[in-house]
């Protein structure tokens, strides 16, 4: 009997091989420019367009630790940068406004207590 391999997500091959047992799901999310706040809502196990309040809690991080982040930020001087892209609100957005690895990372993983690996 031939033996059946098991399915591959979506974009595991992207993924480093020695991540692949550690994968519990690959969720795909709209690409309207706020993909990457989807992303983060669908990893909590939220409805995925929740995003806005993933923006929201975010924002909320950055200006309640601001010291902290803007000393994080401060060569590349993004902390301004962050706060701007993460403020929006209105649907479907521009790059301006799209989620920016790594150093919305850092604020992600602080604001949900969780690590995150990004690629």
């Amino acid at each position: 009997m031939k033996d059946l391999q098991k399915p591959q997500p979506l974009f595991c091959d992207q993924i480093p091989a020695y991540m692949h047992e550690y994968i519990k799901e690959v969720i795909n999310v709209e690409a309207d420019g706020n993909c990457g706040y989807r992303a983060v809502a669908a990893s909590l196990e939220k409805n995925k367009n929740e995003w806005p309040n993933n923006r929201k809690e975010l924002l909320k991080e950055l200006i309640e630790k601001e010291q902290f982040y803007w000393m994080l930020f401060i060569a590349n001087d993004d902390y301004d940068m962050i706060i701007k892209e993460i403020s929006w609100e209105n649907g479907p957005c521009i790059f301006e406004y799209w989620m920016k690895m790594p150093q919305i990372g850092d604020v992600i993983a602080n604001t949900y207590q969780r690590p995150l690996y990004f690629f």
